[in-house]
């Protein structure tokens, strides 16, 4: 992150309960910005502090939006609302729309009104099309996927809102994001409970790679972006540049952690973003925001630390 912190900076996450949105809060206020999160009634908001100033409002209700933003007069937005994981069918596919791609709009329609000096919106590597390759900002945006599809759409509105208000606009595409607080059904969290509490693991068949990438790196890119001056229209892989199979990652979390695993018989099925290849360029976050992940063996300790 900027350091020091530009004076005058006020910042609103929206979906600031969510496992990256809350960790962004929490890391700005602990940085000294003047951070508040923007959740609906609904919201589990058991990741954030007391400490963290709440703003309730359903983005898609875009006069209750409209009257949260100009309770605080941000600054600067950053928009990690999303629906999570992936929409099955029917009502699922049609909430996970309207959570992520109409909710943006709402907030980007609010943002007009104060108007904010930068937003920063956290997009996902899923936009991509399948690459045999480490993928770079410039490839063939055609997702395969119904996650992938909602989050190139929520993309394109905030493109077209940025050339129409001429604000400076960040767009961050995160691989395989992990650490603590994530959502525990998800790969990493499964794995280290299972060393934890001696519980069977399931293993995906198959040879499917991830490019592994810790919250707190995807947070200070965050914070990076929203602190820097604001230049058009920017776009940034988050990622290690290292994919991994699920059984590599075993090996590592066997390394860090000392324990053993029992794998179970019953193998776990693949989903919907599971590719034989899926690695990250990030080359341009590196050069430009100066930004450095962390190994996995370093991601996967330091999860594990935070969970005893």
């Amino acid at each position: 992150m900027i350091d020091p912190v530009p004076e005058g900076i006020r910042l609103l996450v929206a979906g600031g309960a969510g496992f990256i949105g809350s960790r962004t809060a929490v890391r700005a206020r602990e940085a000294g910005i003047d951070a508040a999160v923007l959740v609906r009634e609904t919201s589990d908001c058991r990741r954030l502090p007391s400490s963290v100033p709440r703003i309730t409002a359903d983005l898609t209700d875009f006069a209750a939006t409209g009257e949260a933003l100009e309770s605080i007069r941000p600054t600067h937005v950053v928009n990690c609302a999303s629906s999570p994981g992936h929409p099955g069918q029917g009502g699922e596919r049609i909430a996970a729309w309207r959570d992520s791609v109409l909710a943006t709009v709402g907030l980007l329609e609010a943002c007009r009104r104060i108007p904010v000096h930068g937003v920063v919106h956290l997009s996902s590597s899923l936009v991509y099309a399948e690459s045999t390759h480490p993928i770079r900002e410039q490839d063939p945006l055609t997702p395969t996927t119904a996650r992938g599809a909602l989050k190139l759409a929520a993309e394109t509105a905030v493109r077209a809102w940025a050339g129409e208000t001429s604000t400076p606009v960040t767009i961050l595409r995160p691989f395989s994001v992990y650490g603590p607080m994530e959502q525990e059904d998800h790969v990493v969290p499964t794995l280290l409970a299972a060393m934890r509490w001696e519980r069977p693991f399931s293993m995906t068949p198959g040879d499917h790679r991830r490019d592994f990438v810790h919250v707190d790196d995807v947070v200070t890119a965050i914070l990076t972006c929203a602190m820097r001056p604001g230049r058009g229209v920017e776009t940034f892989n988050l990622g290690t540049g290292h994919e991994h199979t699920v059984a590599e990652l075993v090996d590592v979390a066997r390394a860090v952690t000392g324990r053993s695993l029992i794998v179970s018989d019953e193998p776990f099925a693949t989903r919907p973003p599971d590719r034989a290849h899926w690695v990250a360029d990030a080359s341009r976050a590196r050069s430009e925001l100066s930004w450095e992940p962390r190994s996995l063996e370093e991601g996967i300790r330091s999860t594990w630390r935070e969970l005893q």
